[in-house]
């Protein structure tokens, strides 16, 4: 599953919030992510906040190809990352069951969204490993192809963690990002840490703080908001 699918999120009852407008049209599917659009607490919450409005979108019964396709493969590209980050592509599978092809079609799509060739290879060569590896259909290759298998699992991971924000296009970061976050930006991509030279989250920051879609929320009941938004989603669907 998502790693980031972790049930309904509940808020504590309160005075009720006004419902913002929406069509109900998935073209018209705000990116609504809290905040205020004024500050950048990290280089992964853009993108990570991304993944849990479309993961939580998904658990309340909005079908798949009701999602705008940008929205639903970077969900997947964040997915796809940081399931490699924790466990290694070898548990994969095992980590995201039936889900695990769809992610890894969806996290391909991500990449031609964030225009990252080199990520985008990478997860080809997986989904060729997986088509190989008989062994989540219940058929065990030998000793020897399984160790081979695993080995491949292994060097998928070196590259995955190789894959590093270059210097000239850290400089280049905060002159793509609206005027708001620039100092931020140049502050977090200063510091040595792991997010500070991980291209895909801060090619993914990019992309959602730019996104014409993106709707800041600084109000209470931010997942009411989206129960709504999924709601009309799911009632527009139905209607087809």
């Amino acid at each position: 599953m998502f790693r980031w699918l972790r049930g309904d999120r509940r808020e504590r009852p309160g005075k009720p919030v006004p419902l913002i407008h929406f069509s109900g049209e998935p073209e018209d599917l705000p990116l609504l992510l809290p905040g205020d659009g004024r500050r950048l607490f990290s280089l992964y919450g853009p993108l990570n906040d991304l993944g849990a409005f479309v993961g939580q979108l998904q658990i309340l019964g909005v079908p798949r190809d009701k999602l705008p396709h940008d929205f639903r493969s970077l969900a997947a590209l964040e997915s796809y990352c940081g399931s490699i980050e924790g466990e290694g592509h070898a548990l994969f599978r095992d980590n995201n069951g039936q889900l695990a092809d769809t992610i890894v079609q969806d996290a391909i799509r991500g990449c031609h969204v964030l225009g990252f060739s080199d990520l985008r290879q990478i997860i080809e060569d997986f989904v060729a490993v997986l088509e190989e590896d008989t062994r989540w259909k219940g058929i065990v290759p030998n000793e020897d192809r399984i160790s081979r298998i695993n080995g491949t699992y292994e060097a998928l991971d070196k590259r995955l963690y190789g894959l590093k924000l270059s210097d000239a296009e850290a400089a280049e970061i905060p002159s793509l990002l609206p005027a708001p976050f620039r100092e931020q930006a140049t502050a977090l991509l200063a510091k040595p840490d792991f997010y500070s030279s991980n291209p895909y989250y801060v090619r993914g920051m990019v992309w959602v703080l730019n996104a014409p879609a993106l709707t800041w929320y600084t109000g209470p009941g931010y997942w009411d908001q989206v129960r709504h938004l999924a709601k009309l989603l799911s009632s527009s669907s139905s209607e087809r």
